[in-house]
């Protein structure tokens, strides 16, 4: 007697579809945990970027990151 049932396995390859908007307490988690040096205006521009490319922070497919870069004599952080 064979008991028919589903059998499902890991696929590495197959991801959940990246939102399309976030909560406020997403939100404030990407600031504090994924871009703690982001300004707001670099916050709101990092999750545009993550909507419209469609690319999940939590999983790690994009990151926020700064680097320093020279702004006339001045050496500043910049995403």
């Amino acid at each position: 007697m064979t008991e028919d049932r589903m059998v499902t396995t890991y696929d590495p390859g197959r991801h959940m579809p990246a939102p399309t908007s976030y909560s406020p307490e997403e939100i404030a988690l990407i600031k504090q945990q994924i871009a703690p040096k982001a300004t707001d205006l670099e916050l709101k521009l990092f999750i545009q970027v993550c909507i419209r490319t469609r690319l999940d922070p939590f999983a790690k497919q994009i990151y926020c990151i700064h680097r320093r870069t020279k702004d006339g004599e001045q050496w500043v952080n910049k995403m």
